[in-house]
């Protein structure tokens, strides 16, 4: 079967192409008309934040080794986002926090002036993430209609008797979620999209009937 799929990608690869129309892999000495780099923005470990360089002229020029071409004029890809990952571990963290700088963070994530996320994921359920795992949506063993469906666990928050160090004991995954989208609000790029997915199964889903 391997055989068989690595030939019919390279017969795919070798159609020959119309007279009157260039492979875009073939294509390689397509003229722009750019003379330079229209910005150049640097994030470096000394300090440096999306501070503006002086833009780099281009030149003719001929390549050695490995060539990389880039072609503006097609589209194949597009990026939803950029962003980062909503978990109990994380809201945890910030619990620990005073509320101001809390949101100090917070902005530094998805603020404008901070990183400025336009995406994010997080878990349905436990997940390497928590703080003690092994907890889910749907606990209630043999409830395969959901009735008993809750997502209470992830606004529960963190008790001060069993967590004192926490700042605020409210504080937990949807929160944080809630913190984040307040934030996005107040800015002309608003857009937040959350991607939710399930890491595991209750337990009681599973013929080990355990999390592991």
């Amino acid at each position: 079967m391997l055989a068989i799929g690595l030939s019919s990608v390279l017969i795919s690869c070798q159609q020959p192409h119309d007279n009157d129309v260039r492979s875009m892999y073939d294509v390689t000495d397509i003229n722009y008309g750019l003379s330079e780099s229209t910005e150049v923005l640097l994030t470096a470990e000394s300090g440096e934040k999306l501070s503006r360089q002086e833009n780099i002229a281009f030149r003719d020029g001929h390549s050695q080794g490995t060539l990389i071409v880039v072609r503006p004029d097609i589209i194949k890809q597009t990026i939803d986002g950029i962003g980062t990952s909503f978990t109990e571990s994380s809201a945890f963290v910030l619990a620990h926090l005073d509320k101001n700088k809390r949101q100090e963070v917070m902005n530094n994530i998805y603020g404008e002036d901070g990183a400025n996320f336009s995406m994010a994921r997080t878990m349905i359920g436990a997940s390497d993430f928590s703080v003690k795992g092994r907890y889910s949506y749907a606990d209630i063993k043999g409830d395969v209609e959901l009735e008993n469906f809750s997502i209470a666990p992830d606004r529960a928050g963190f008790p001060a008797e069993e967590y004192p160090s926490v700042q605020d004991n409210a504080y937990d995954l949807l929160p944080m979620i809630k913190e984040a989208l307040a934030i996005k609000s107040r800015q002309k790029d608003s857009d937040l999209k959350i991607i939710a997915s399930a890491w595991t199964a209750p337990s009681w889903m599973k013929d080990i009937e355990d999390w592991f």
